[in-house]
């Protein structure tokens, strides 16, 4: 958290090397091309050299450091726009972060702003009324809270694997084209896991079994325990 709040203050993007694939030697290359001066290399007392840090984290100024971060993979592709991330639901919660003024958003407020947080301490996502406000009088609704269960769960690992969460890699022809990481305890990302178990291991007697035939549920509900498993090992980490 330290490291964000240190970035947030610098107004600097931040390129995880979650994958491996920043190779040091195209680091300097860039450094000394292209971004001399603008490029910082952030140590910690765990690494033995700058060397060693910057092969795991790469900074750079303008949120816009080459063709590799501009074209960086969506971590979620293989579920995002199906039935995950595909329905009216998806596009209000990106709505949501859409209308977000910070770049680091904590999963603890998201919750509280779109009225999550006791439905899931409850266990009454099914059927529970999760919605946010939207300036002085708006109050926007979703259709179904396990909507935004699965697809906050889906974001949240976007989020902790690329370290960013660009909406318009979730929806291209959404208005807004901000970017944001999700910053989380591991007691919230656990709350938010267990809604999502919950639906895996229920998902008859949820709302969604009276809108998808048995076959579609079982896909969602495979695409869900995937991205469950993915999120429990992260959380396993923190």
């Amino acid at each position: 958290m330290k490291l964000w709040n240190y970035f947030e203050e610098k107004d600097v993007y931040i390129y995880p090397n979650t994958k491996g694939d920043c190779d040091i030697n195209d680091i300097h290359e860039i450094y000394n091309k292209e971004w001399h001066e603008r490029i910082n290399f952030f140590p910690f007392n765990h690494y033995k050299s700058v060397i060693d840090y910057a092969k795991a984290l790469f900074v750079a100024y303008d949120c816009n450091i080459n063709q590799k971060i501009r074209n960086m993979e969506l971590y979620i592709k293989k579920w995002w726009g199906n039935y995950v991330g595909g329905c009216d639901d998806s596009f209000l919660l990106l709505d949501y972060f859409g209308k977000q003024t910070q770049s680091i958003l904590e999963l603890s407020k998201i919750l509280s702003d779109i009225h999550l947080y006791t439905l899931l301490k409850e266990n009454a996502i099914n059927g529970g009324d999760a919605y946010f406000q939207s300036g002085e009088t708006y109050e926007p609704h979703f259709n179904m809270a396990v909507d935004v269960v699965i697809d906050l769960s889906a974001i949240l690992l976007e989020s902790i694997k690329n370290g960013t969460v660009d909406i318009k890699r979730l929806n291209s022809s959404s208005k807004y084209s901000n970017s944001f990481s999700i910053s989380t305890s591991k007691d919230d990302a656990v709350l938010l896991l267990s809604g999502l178990n919950n639906f895996i291991n229920a998902s008859q007697e949820s709302e969604l079994a009276d809108f998808l035939d048995e076959s579609e549920l079982q896909e969602l509900v495979s695409d869900c325990r995937e991205i469950s498993s993915l999120l429990n090992d992260c959380m396993n980490q923190i």
